[in-house]
């Protein structure tokens, strides 16, 4: 389990807003750690560019999580990279594939 330094844990909402503030202008789309319920009205106004909550491989990232950010206007979630880092935590070995060809492909 990891355990977080509380200072981290208190500057997080406000590193997050004013993550929002210095990246938005040049992103895209900004990818952002759940800022707690209490700020998500604060990120929202933060941000110049859509944003979508970072699920950051963690299955706390709730649905009511999920909801409540897009109520207050983020666009949806995004997970990336880390949503498999319990299959590399495996110790069993997965199975080799029964064929070279993915489903759909012609090569």
């Amino acid at each position: 389990m990891k355990t977080e330094n509380t200072g981290v844990c208190n500057r997080r909402p406000k590193n997050i807003i004013e993550s929002a503030k210095l990246l938005g202008p040049v992103t895209d789309i900004l990818k952002l750690e759940f800022p707690g319920e209490e700020n998500l009205k604060a990120t929202n106004d933060a941000r110049v560019r859509p944003w979508v909550l970072l699920s950051a491989g963690e299955s706390s990232t709730s649905s009511k999580q999920v909801e409540s950010s897009m109520k207050a206007g983020s666009s949806g979630t995004m997970a990336g990279r880390a949503i498999f880092n319990e299959y590399f935590d495996e110790t069993t070995p997965p199975r080799a594939p029964t064929s070279s060809k993915h489903p759909g492909c012609s090569a």
